[in-house]
């Protein structure tokens, strides 16, 4: 029923959207909005005509791209007229995906196509253009962060997981919690934390011991901060890095536990290959003028070895919105570096850098490793890898 009705206003947003693009092409962008018209119209004949396979594929393929550009355009222009079509953007913006979601993404079985179909909306995410707003700090900071594009994934992942047949957890229910358990979960997430620090004192550092455990925090001050002066962006930044990778990490947890449940360090494998997925994703750092070479191969490593003490967190708890909190801290407490922060000569050096990197990469990998060995947690996480499995 539900996917029904899903493809009942599909046929109705392609036939929108022509219309929008039709009209955009006569005031700006001529050629690339008549493709954008092409393209929905024949998203809307595929979809009449029966072919649901052929449909399938041209949706997924063409259709998030185009829906995203459009409809950003035509903000574009509204909001020339009035910050306050902001609103009704990023309303616009939220619920957009939902059909094609439901109609074709939901509609894939194989777990590796998951994977690539999901990898594709975050490509298409990050490389969605940004309508300029000229309004108050707070929704500067807000359009500026995009925090838009963490919802539209976090409401990619609920509707494509759900249809993939899973429950989407918020908080997974625990049963048998004991000492044990907690211990666990307090080293785990003081690892994190620990992590997390030594992540963004590492360039205020001058020796080991400021990087490692001697922070001056001090240097932490969002309303000072070098990197994001609008402390509203600076916040909605931190909440949308916690939502973007952790969601789809749950997704990308998901869709490769579902191909390697049979065999032995399925949870492990899951969680390597997961955090190696969305590590890599780092690459499109190379769209912003931002990042050279050094800076966007130091995120890839960074990111990796963080998102495996992630995704073994998530595994054990099942509560994804505690491993959206950390990671938005950890992003927070970064991005609030004063710029007396940046003023450390530790990470001067190559060799420094080395070391710092196999830090924050190899302790959360042994770690994860050897939390898995354990055979009160490795129970848990069995258990709780059962439950996110279990069709509806």
């Amino acid at each position: 029923m539900l996917e029904q009705r899903s493809q009942k206003i599909l046929s109705w947003q392609f036939l929108l959207t022509a219309v929008i693009a039709g009209l955009l092409a006569i005031k700006q962008n001529m050629v690339i909005n008549i493709i954008y018209f092409f393209v929905a119209i024949l998203a809307y004949g595929l979809l009449k005509k029966g072919n649901k396979k052929l449909s399938q594929i041209w949706d997924i393929i063409a259709i998030p791209y185009v829906l995203i550009h459009v409809y950003t355009e035509l903000f574009a222009l509204l909001l020339n007229v009035s910050s306050l079509f902001y609103f009704l953007y990023f309303v616009v913006m939220l619920a957009c995906l939902i059909p094609v979601t439901i109609s074709d993404y939901g509609n894939i079985h194989k777990p590796l196509m998951q994977i690539i179909s999901s990898v594709w909306i975050i490509i298409n995410l990050f490389l969605a253009p940004q309508p300029v707003v000229h309004a108050n700090a707070f929704i500067i900071g807000l359009n500026k962060s995009q925090l838009l594009l963490g919802l539209m994934f976090v409401i990619y992942g609920y509707f494509a997981i759900t249809n993939w047949g899973y429950k989407f957890y918020l908080n997974l229910h625990i049963k048998n919690k004991n000492f044990a358990y907690f211990l666990v979960l307090l080293v785990t997430a003081g690892i994190i934390l620990w992590i997390s620090f030594i992540n963004a004192f590492a360039s205020s550092a001058l020796t080991w011991s400021d990087a490692l455990w001697n922070w001056n925090f001090a240097f932490i001050n969002p309303a000072e901060s070098a990197q994001i002066p609008n402390i509203w962006q600076l916040v909605f930044t931190s909440v949308n890095a916690g939502l973007m990778e952790e969601v789809a990490r749950y997704v990308f947890v998901i869709a490769l536990l579902a191909s390697l449940v049979k065999k032995r360090n399925h949870s492990l494998i899951a969680i390597v290959l997961s955090s190696a997925i969305f590590s890599l994703l780092h690459v499109l750092s190379f769209s912003s003028t931002d990042f050279n070479l050094g800076e966007v191969v130091f995120k890839i490593i960074h990111a990796f070895g963080f998102g495996c003490i992630f995704g073994l967190l998530f595994l054990y708890t099942g509560k994804i919105w505690l491993i959206i909190l950390l990671h938005s801290f950890a992003d927070f407490i970064s991005f609030s570096l004063t710029p007396l922060g940046y003023g450390g000569m530790l990470m001067t050096s190559v060799n420094n850098m080395v070391i710092f990197l196999a830090i924050i990469t190899i302790v959360p990998l042994l770690f994860t490793i050897l939390i898995l060995m354990v055979p009160s947690a490795k129970e848990v996480i069995d258990r709780n890898i059962e439950q996110l499995l279990l069709k509806l």
